[in-house]
């Protein structure tokens, strides 16, 4: 019993760590609070590589076919990552959102978060939204040009970078999740990029994408 009281007293101190964990101070031990190292499980069976945290390693090969087609979509544009990563999901005592790291371009994601999705490393995965989700995490990183970083709040597209979005999508076969919110100018903007050969809408992008990232192209200017 007096055992049981002292655990419960301990317990009670507890608080959030910085990387996501629980540290009763009466017990801890910087020395040895070290992250376990991992070595992760890769594939790169089209030059797109992709890793996982080798405790994930039976979504490797779900998540690379997902990733592959729109990787090769905007393969070579400026900021175009060569691989995609899972990183820590918390950092800071926070949740971090996945984007696109720089020197090479990566896009980074964690096992609880890609791009508006939440939790998609566990529990059932909703087949129907997994690929189309990660494909468009991945060109969300991509549209805006933002990295992977802590706190609450996702990427957030504008009207033509979402235009832009739901086109790649749209040509890999993909739709877009939450079509229906939305707006008829974007559905009509993204149905004639999506129309246009691959090599114009590649073409168009390399011209026009520091632009669109700076949310400085209209719906109209899309062609």
């Amino acid at each position: 019993m007096a055992a049981s009281w002292t655990a419960f007293a301990l317990a009670g101190t507890a608080k959030p760590d910085p990387v996501g964990g629980w540290e009763i101070p009466a017990l801890h031990s910087a020395a040895s609070d070290q992250p376990v190292p991992a070595t992760q499980d890769c594939t790169s069976s089209s030059g797109f590589q992709v890793c996982v945290h080798p405790a994930f390693s039976f979504y490797l090969h779900d998540l690379a076919t997902a990733l592959d087609p729109v990787a090769a979509e905007i393969a070579g544009l400026p900021g175009a990552p060569t691989g995609a990563k899972e990183v820590a999901s918390v950092s800071g005592g926070q949740d971090v959102q996945s984007g696109t790291a720089a020197n090479p371009p990566v896009f980074e994601f964690t096992a609880e978060r890609v791009g508006a999705m939440f939790g998609q490393f566990n529990g059932i995965r909703d087949w129907a939204g997994w690929t189309p989700g990660f494909q468009q995490g991945l060109l969300d990183a991509f549209l805006t040009g933002r990295p992977p970083h802590p706190g609450p709040v996702p990427i957030l597209l504008g009207p033509a970078q979402q235009a832009v979005e739901d086109a790649l999508l749209t040509a890999v076969g993909s739709q877009p999740l939450n079509p229906n919110v939305h707006s008829a100018g974007v559905s009509a903007a993204a149905r004639r990029f999506a129309a246009l050969p691959a090599s114009a809408r590649h073409a168009w992008l390399a011209t026009h994408l520091t632009a669109l990232r700076a949310g400085a192209i209209t719906l109209a200017q899309i062609p």
